[in-house]
């Protein structure tokens, strides 16, 4: 399962960037016109999706590296979802205002941040299709 997500959110990812972010940003904060994404941004999420699907097909030894990484995020989303963000916002945006979170936008990370370490979990233990 986790690997066919992987896929599918990679591919979009590396299709359409901007779009994905725009979502990501409406999902998030009240306020996105105040920040100015920083002109890597969408290169950025392009090459992730892209390395993304990569590792998805690859299978094997970088699979098994890439569940672990996205167990240790949905770690941090889970314990720390305020702290991943702020950071993760100020390397990619530039403004002068804090953020407006939406209202129930931490809560979601962390049970986003559940779902991926169940998908680390599932992966991990061979219950997924890793080969």
């Amino acid at each position: 399962m986790s690997r066919r997500f992987g896929l599918f959110t990679g591919v979009i990812m590396a299709l359409f960037p901007a779009k994905f972010l725009a979502v990501m940003q409406d999902l998030a904060v009240e306020n996105p016109d105040d920040f100015v994404e920083r002109r890597w941004l969408t290169s950025y999420v392009r090459m992730e999706g892209l390395v993304t699907v990569l590792i998805c097909l690859k299978g094997e030894r970088a699979y098994s590296a890439y569940m672990k990484y996205l167990g240790i995020v949905g770690v941090t989303l889970l314990f720390f979802p305020r702290r991943y963000v702020e950071v993760g916002n100020r390397v990619a945006y530039e403004g002068s205002s804090p953020f407006e979170w939406k209202t129930g936008y931490l809560s979601r990370l962390r049970v986003c941040g559940a779902f991926f370490i169940f998908l680390s979990l599932q992966a991990l233990k061979g219950e997924d299709d890793t080969s």
